[in-house]
């Protein structure tokens, strides 16, 4: 099976790596430090690794202790932390990127305080990618997902509390087609801060 990462090194730059590779670019003026939160195994930083030949200081966290290994294990030059989202102590304006992947809003009570936390602690960005969202909700559903209840927001919420935040902008936005607006799809919010 060919996944993302192997697209991206056929010279396939999907739309999601796409929105991230011009922020980037945006910023590539310095050693960019980036937070990446619910990283999984690294999937973002090997997009950086062949885009881009220099380092960055980047910081993958994830909740999930096989995802850290995985990560870990392709040798990806990077710190890579198994942490609680809710137990990380990330001080004000400590990272140019902030990026959230789905996994860091599931089964998440206080959405505008996790948001909030995101735009504290960046100087320059914050991405929410791959985020799974409801396009026809105004709020959010609870639904199953791999045995688990978990909250998928809906388009309009996450822009109205992005909004409370007053971003400088909104600088693209991608929500992959779906045939049922009613059911989640994935979205990328990114944020000029």
């Amino acid at each position: 099976m060919v996944n993302d990462i192997d697209l991206l090194k056929k010279g396939i730059l999907l739309p999601h790596y796409r929105i991230l590779s011009r922020i980037l670019d945006d910023s590539m003026n310095r050693n960019n430090r980036i937070m990446d939160l619910a990283c999984k195994d690294g999937n973002i930083l090997e997009m950086i690794n062949i885009l881009y030949n220099d380092s960055q200081d980047y910081t993958g966290v994830d909740e999930d202790e096989e995802n850290i290994f995985q990560a870990n294990s392709k040798n990806l030059n990077a710190n890579f932390k198994h942490s609680k989202f809710s137990k990380l102590k990330m001080r004000k304006n400590s990272y140019d990127i902030v990026i959230a992947q789905d996994n860091y809003f599931f089964n998440n009570e206080d959405v505008l305080t996790r948001i909030d936390n995101l735009f504290r602690v960046s100087r320059m960005w914050v991405v929410f990618f791959n985020l799974l969202v409801i396009p026809e909700c105004d709020t959010f559903k609870i639904i199953e997902m791999n045995g688990e209840s978990v909250k998928v927001y809906g388009i309009n919420y996450l822009r109205e509390v992005i909004g409370l935040l007053e971003p400088a902008s909104m600088e693209y936005t991608y929500v992959a087609k779906s045939d049922n607006p009613s059911e989640p799809t994935t979205a990328i919010f990114a944020i000029k801060v």
